[in-house]
């Protein structure tokens, strides 16, 4: 997923794309432990059916930390290469280039919401 963007300040950034990156559709449905047409799965009848999108959203909270940023998956990264002393450089020197200032400017253009 390579891609090119702009900053407001003219710099040139050039992503050379993702690693870990998995797309996926999740269909939740009720039809097998609910004889009622799907129809039937809105807010109106919450009281007198169980929602399977809920359902789904409780299994989607468990595979991560509470806040939401690391993986709660057992041994998700045991096989993870540690990061090289190049790298970490690497990282610092991008992290150098980065101005919080300016990536707030470049929401604001592209959303039109302050930050």
């Amino acid at each position: 997923m390579p891609s090119p963007s702009q900053g407001l300040d003219g710099e040139v950034t050039i992503t050379l794309g993702a690693k870990g990156v998995v797309e996926l559709e999740l269909v939740s449905s009720g039809e097998k432990w609910v004889a009622v047409h799907a129809k039937m799965f809105t807010r109106s009848n919450k009281a007198r059916l169980d929602s399977p999108a809920w359902h789904l959203v409780e299994a989607l909270a468990t595979l991560v930390s509470p806040d939401g940023n690391d993986p709660a998956i057992e041994g998700f990264a045991t096989k993870a290469r540690p990061v090289s002393a190049a790298e970490k450089k690497m990282i610092a020197e991008a992290a150098t280039r980065l101005s919080e200032a300016n990536a707030k400017k470049l929401l604001e253009s592209i959303t039109g919401c302050t930050t």
